[in-house]
């Protein structure tokens, strides 16, 4: 096995250890990979702010023929993927936001990113709580708003998910009634059937039953607590009204007013005759 001295680290190495140069007799670099790496990192974190500049400034001008490139690639039909090596039509690479297309195909790409997720994946499930931390308005605004857009598609989902993982689901249907108990604990719990039966009957009319909050008729109707057992919330006839299943999951945890406001049944009655029914039972 033949061998090379890096002058940095001073060190006998195989070489495969060294990067090819065409400057040298031997055809290596005279410095190891692992040195080059350690200087060019040195390098970056000492020049970051020239490197960055200049780099936008190369993005700016290549920008200028964008097009030009892009449709040079595309007319070219494909071209070799310099990880794997091999030649692959032009629609296996990534487009480039400055024109062009990457020199790795989508494959090999995706091979580095999965590499890369293994290798720091402390690091990235840092990075992510951190960002939801600084931006839990938002993600809570977009969440709300999908959701509005998309009851349908996430019924079924989840009605498909529970069907297909049916040991899963009874398994996380008793830990959460285990969490609801061990709540209630926690809180004023004295609300009985009595006073659950009054409630029924203050949001009932000649057809039946129906949902305090959007109004709908429904012989399944369920008990929500309108301030969260979660946010300390009493299980108390002060406390309680009867909701449809589709209101009760909705509202969640979210504070009352807010949910309520944002509803496309939102309906000022409603909300007086709420107010009226706690008015009551006070």
């Amino acid at each position: 096995m033949k061998m090379k001295k890096c002058i940095s680290c001073k060190k006998e190495k195989d070489l495969s250890n060294f990067s090819k140069s065409k400057n040298n007799k031997d055809g290596l670099k005279t410095y190891c990979k692992k040195c080059a790496s350690e200087q060019n990192k040195k390098y970056r974190e000492k020049n970051r702010s020239n490197i960055n500049k200049k780099k936008r400034q190369e993005y700016h001008i290549s920008k200028i023929n964008k097009e030009e490139r892009t449709e040079q690639e595309i007319k070219n039909g494909g071209k070799v993927c310099t990880v794997c090596n091999s030649y692959k039509d032009i629609d296996s690479f990534y487009k480039r936001g400055n024109g062009g297309f990457y020199n790795y195909c989508k494959k090999c790409a995706l091979k580095s990113q999965k590499r890369y997720t293994l290798k720091n994946r402390s690091k990235i499930n840092n990075r992510k709580r951190e960002y939801y931390k600084n931006n839990k308005k938002k993600f809570s605004d977009y969440y709300h708003e999908y959701n509005k857009n998309n009851k349908e598609y996430n019924r079924q989902k989840a009605k498909k998910w529970a069907e297909s993982n049916k040991e899963r689901y009874r398994e996380n249907q008793k830990l959460y009634a285990h969490k609801r108990r061990v709540l209630l604990k926690n809180v004023k719990h004295d609300f009985n059937k009595e006073e659950w039966k009054k409630c029924q009957e203050f949001f009932s009319d000649e057809k039946g039953k129906y949902c305090a909050y959007c109004g709908k008729h429904t012989e399944n109707i369920t008990l929500d607590h309108v301030i969260p057992v979660i946010k300390n919330g009493s299980h108390t006839k002060e406390n309680i009204l009867p909701s449809c299943s589709n209101c009760n999951s909705q509202k969640s945890s979210t504070d009352f007013l807010k949910w309520y406001k944002g509803t496309d049944f939102y309906c000022y009655e409603k909300l007086e005759k709420i107010n009226n029914y706690f008015d009551k039972m006070i």
